[in-house]
């Protein structure tokens, strides 16, 4: 199935032009920033001028950094919704550096179902557009049907996020200036619940990734588009149908290589986003510059799906998300200078051609035609692998983009120059080819050396291994014995300690006796003295009385 960006346009005689419709919201400070009191750089004047430093910048609407949610949608995303049902094609994207809130503000949280967008405090413009889409259908009560379509630019690769199967899809130009991409699934919804549950099952399989700079950095384009098909009867009774879309569009942020520390895939893909985003400058660059007359809407996959978007016929509107800290100055100055820029685009809104049910149906013969003559020229083997009518249709729209009436032999004449350019190419390839394995050769002798050495290398560390292992085991037996020298000299102190508290208290004893007895001696020897004494007078007496 191929998804048109955008659909046909109706015939108009005159076209008004409408400038792109600039918004800036700035992001509040996180909880680490307040922690840390980091003060904000960025200075609002006015709902309509910002100031940072002595830069001043006028842009349609300024939402500061505490406005919420439903603010950001009531300014930006809610008077578009009447031109989608009216068959307008509008777009919404945010632009700006990774980690300032585009993905928040694009999905909210979660990108859970709202059951009223005018209350919910966190959805996001893309569920909020979604319950307000079917709010609005009710209140018209014509036959409708809404279908939703989910894509995501990765490294260069339009992937389709509500497709199962992991498939890379072309994009291409028709003859038309349409843009279209083939492939692409259209889901139907019935209600803005259904719808949600789409964007959640997209949002799942998007790429994402932590980096230095935002721990959930989308590192991948998306697209979003719900187109609203309605039914309404004139008064002769036909039956007119009316086609409107709107795409909503989260741009994955610029970061600074250095400050994100990316490496392998992740760098590749900072490469790529990079690219892609300095394309989408340099083409609002070359539309914002009248003086410019190429801009370069090929340079990018991102540029040719926004190509109707910027310069075309789509009614758009920029919501550009800056960070408030001085750290990321380089970063917000360089979004405010883009959006600005962006402001001097004018786009020239139309409504989608209106067709009746016999318009349709006619298209559809026609096709089923077209189909059946290449069928029987295939069956006939007529020496077209297309019918020779359609062939010329082919040839005529070819002429149409190109410029030039080619015919048979020009278109000949046109391959083999190319085929001559592609055989030079195939040479200059394989004298490539050829270089590289030459080099191939010489990288890996370098590398068998490499590995003799770091085989080498690597006999000598085993051995410096082993000695240091025994080392290490002598290291432990000393340490054991001498923690075994160190508990016994414990045990011995304490002993000693022991020891000489029992000499101590024996000397003490000693002393003691020693007292005693000493005090013993002398009491003895005064009972001795005085018993002398006494034995003495009784001599004496005993010789007086004789």
């Amino acid at each position: 199935m191929a998804h048109v960006l955008p659909a046909k346009k109706a015939k108009s005689g005159g076209e008004k032009l409408q400038n792109i419709k600039v918004m800036v919201r700035v992001r509040p400070l996180d909880r680490t920033e307040e922690e840390h009191n980091v003060k904000s750089i960025v200075k609002c004047n006015t709902h309509r001028e910002l100031q940072i430093k002595d830069k001043r910048f006028n842009f349609d609407r300024i939402f500061r950094s505490h406005s919420s949610q439903l603010d950001i949608y009531k300014g930006v995303v809610a008077p578009m919704i009447p031109d989608v049902i009216s068959g307008y094609n509008c777009t919404v994207f945010a632009y700006g550096q990774t980690g300032s809130g585009k993905t928040y503000t694009m999905t909210g949280d979660k990108c859970k179902f709202v059951e009223d967008w005018k209350t919910d405090p966190e959805a996001g413009c893309i569920p909020r557009a979604a319950a307000h889409i079917f709010e609005e259908l009710q209140l018209e009560k014509h036959e409708r049907s809404v279908k939703v379509s989910y894509l995501e630019l990765y490294n260069e690769e339009i992937r389709d996020l509500l497709n199962d199967e992991d498939i890379v899809l072309p994009i291409f130009n028709d003859n038309k200036g349409c843009v279209f991409i083939q492939g692409l699934t259209e889901v139907s919804v019935h209600d803005s619940q259904g719808l949600c549950r789409q964007l959640q099952k997209g949002t799942l399989r998007r790429q994402t990734a932590p980096t230095l700079m935002n721990h959930q950095s989308s590192r991948s384009h998306t697209v979003f588009t719900i187109t609203v098909h309605t039914r309404e009867s004139t008064i002769s009774g036909e039956d007119i149908l009316k086609t409107g879309k709107i795409n909503l569009v989260d741009l994955a942020g610029s970061e600074n290589v250095a400050r994100s520390g990316c490496k392998d895939v992740r760098a590749v893909e900072l490469a790529n986003i990079n690219k892609s985003l300095l394309t989408l400058g340099r083409v609002i660059q070359a539309l914002a510059d009248k003086s410019l007359k190429h801009v370069p809407y090929r340079d990018s996959k991102l540029t040719r799906i926004l190509q109707d978007s910027l310069g075309g016929h789509t009614k758009t509107a920029i919501i550009a998300t800056i960070s408030p800290t001085a750290f990321s100055l380089e970063e917000t100055m360089s979004t405010l200078e883009y959006a600005s820029r962006a402001r001097d685009i004018k786009n020239a809104p139309q409504v989608n051609e209106k067709m009746t049910r016999t318009q349709v149906i006619q298209g559809l013969m026609n096709d089923i035609e077209r189909l059946q003559k290449d069928l029987e020229a295939a069956r006939d083997k007529s020496g077209f692998y297309v019918d020779k009518t359609n062939y010329e249709e082919l040839i005529a729209q070819i002429d149409a983009v190109t410029g030039e009436k080619l015919g048979y032999e020009d278109i000949t004449r046109k391959q083999t120059k190319r085929i001559s350019q592609l055989e030079q190419i195939l040479k200059t390839k394989k004298r490539q080819f050829d270089d590289a394995i030459d080099k191939c050769k010489r990288h890996k002798e370098l590398l068998i050396q490499a590995k003799e050495v770091g085989r080498r290398i690597k006999k000598d560390l085993n051995q410096e291994q082993y000695i240091s292992q025994v080392y290490e085991a002598q290291a432990s037996e000393f340490y054991q014995q001498a923690e075994h020298l160190l508990e016994t000299s414990k045990q011995l102190t304490r002993e000693r300690d022991v020891l000489r508290k029992k000499l101590a208290e024996q000397r003490d004893i000693n002393v003691t006796n020693e007292g005693l007895a000493r005090d013993a001696v002398c009491k003895f020897l005064d009972l001795l003295n005085k018993a002398c004494t006494d034995e003495k007078g009784i001599a004496k007496k005993s010789i007086s009385y004789q």
